[in-house]
């Protein structure tokens, strides 16, 4: 999403591949994408988003605990439907990635 927004606010053309849940997260996701004028692209009518809680230590040591979402589930007709009509480059995040099935 960060990505996606500074790219958009830059007034770079930007193909928005950021899944959208069903629940509370998916929700909130939606809000922050249109706020920033990011159209949903891709919808999961199964699952919500995930989220990540990062525990930071007075010394900086970070933990992060990550609750999988919607974001995990990905699929070749999904994808396709976000080619770029030319050249052009693609940003994923772990997050996105770790949990392709």
């Amino acid at each position: 999403f960060n990505v996606a927004r500074a790219l958009a606010r830059l007034g770079a053309p930007v193909i928005n591949g950021i899944t959208v849940g069903q629940g509370s997260w998916g929700t909130a996701v939606e809000a922050a994408m249109l706020a920033e004028s990011l159209p949903v692209q891709l919808r999961d009518p199964d699952h919500d988003n995930g989220w990540c809680l990062a525990l930071v230590e007075p010394d900086g040591e970070r933990t992060f605990i990550t609750v999988e979402g919607c974001e995990q589930y990905w699929d070749t007709a999904a994808l396709s439907r976000l080619l770029p009509a030319g050249t052009g480059w693609v940003y994923a995040s772990g997050y996105e990635l770790t949990g392709t099935q």
